[in-house]
């Protein structure tokens, strides 16, 4: 039985499996999502690997990427989770992480998925702090950050790449409710 991670209204996401290779290379060999990507699109035989990785993450740290199923026709459209980066400025951070289908773009989506792994990491997984980066110029995910109340926090250097650092504090996301309550 796969283990479902979060529930919203067009949207389930749960935990990979190898039956998800296909979808998910359609999702990760597009050269549009994978534009701000330092790997560039990749094929069957890396999602394969990523999906694994993805797998090792949860049984080390006890969260990761779920993959993002639509509701109406079982598709997985891609990923979003949480992944731990043991050194980012010297600190760790767990960084609230996202790739949709392209077809899946532009329909609140990504917005949804990554709101519910907010909620998880707060609630469930019992994080006091997550980050999203990245790349200056990828304004879809920037959108999305801030959607989600995420605000620019600084610009750090990952793997010789500067990205934005957009950060929620636990507290952050607490008065959010409030306030919209």
């Amino acid at each position: 039985m796969t283990t479902i991670i979060s529930n919203t209204k067009r949207l389930f996401l749960r935990r990979f499996d190898v039956s998800d290779v296909d979808d998910l290379t359609e999702v990760l060999g597009h050269p549009e999502v994978m534009e701000f990507s330092l790997s560039g699109p990749v094929g069957r035989a890396a999602v394969s690997q990523i999906i694994q990785q993805f797998e090792a993450h949860w049984h080390t740290w006890g969260f990761g990427q779920c993959a993002v199923v639509h509701k109406a026709n079982q598709k997985v459209i891609g990923y979003c989770g949480l992944i731990r980066f043991i050194d980012i400025d010297g600190q760790t951070e767990d960084e609230i992480g996202y790739r949709l289908n392209r077809s899946y773009w532009g329909q609140g989506y990504a917005t949804e998925a990554a709101q519910a792994i907010q909620t998880y990491g707060f609630t469930v997984v019992g994080l006091k702090r997550m980050v999203s980066m990245i790349d200056q110029n990828n304004v879809r995910s920037i959108r999305v950050a801030e959607k989600i109340g995420l605000h620019y926090e600084k610009d750090a250097l990952i793997e010789g790449y500067v990205d934005r650092i957009y950060v929620i504090e636990q507290q952050d996301q607490l008065g959010l409710s409030t306030s919209s309550s």
